[in-house]
């Protein structure tokens, strides 16, 4: 990224290099003519073998996920790209995650939010317009260690309804906060799963999203729900949630 070993004057070596190797499968290029160099490198490389995946910034520093979401190993690969995108001016920002909108390939996605991970510095404003263009296409969701409060929950909450193919989700170490919004939360997350006709597979880890409190809500959901095969639970009173919602559901 943002550097000058290669340019108009050396992309031959590359391409050349490029073909030759036999071990490398993804090129990342950002910067003056990233585009067009890509665009050439792709060309030249169209017919390698291995195939040689190469994502390249247009001028305005976004991704190209509109090739990308014809496949489904790029596209998840481009996750990478939001990242890159996540610390840049928010022009850059919003046009890399409108272009994700547009993505209609069924993949899992996966968002670690670990305050040391790649991840790190990205804001609550940010987060929630993330998920609120991911595509409606993807088969899983899985998000990790979430401190953005109540408003990025009902964001997820939201965007649960638009999934047409959605499979799998995981919640993990997703703590709402506050008193009870965590359980006010996770009754609304119940809710909308007792609706949902894709998901077979709920998986939620030391979250305060279930509790005592909203256990009879994830009662009548589970009952209602007629897709759901795995509920997946860990954490505060997660065994003595489980086995009541065992006794609900046998």
């Amino acid at each position: 990224y943002n550097t000058d070993l290669i340019g108009t004057e050396n992309v031959d070596k590359w391409e050349d290099a490029l073909m030759e190797n036999k071990t490398l499968t993804e090129l990342w290029l950002d910067g003056v003519k990233a585009k067009e160099i890509g665009e050439q490198l792709k060309e030249k490389t169209k017919d390698r073998s291995p195939k040689l995946t190469i994502y390249n910034y247009n001028s305005k520093g976004t991704s190209t996920f509109e090739e990308s979401n014809n496949d489904a190993i790029a596209f998840a690969g481009a996750v990478a790209s939001l990242q890159h995108a996540a610390k840049e001016k928010d022009e850059i920002w919003k046009e890399t995650i409108e272009a994700m909108s547009t993505g209609n390939t069924n993949i899992a996605m996966k968002f670690d939010f670990d305050s040391n991970g790649p991840w790190s510095g990205l804001t609550v404003a940010r987060a929630i317009e993330m998920v609120k263009h991911l595509p409606d296409t993807i088969e899983a969701l899985e998000i990790y260690n979430s401190k953005f409060g109540g408003e990025f929950i009902e964001t997820v909450i939201e965007k649960v309804k638009s999934f047409r193919t959605l499979k799998r989700l995981d919640l993990d170490n997703i703590l709402v906060g506050g008193k009870d919004e965590g359980q006010k939360q996770g009754a609304r997350l119940a809710e909308e799963l007792g609706r949902h006709t894709t998901i077979t597979t709920l998986a939620m880890y030391n979250t305060d999203l279930i509790g005592t409190e909203n256990v009879d809500k994830w009662e009548d959901a589970l009952m209602e729900n007629k897709t759901l095969t795995e509920l997946w639970l860990d954490g505060v009173k997660a065994k003595e949630i489980g086995e009541q919602l065992k006794e609900k559901t046998k």
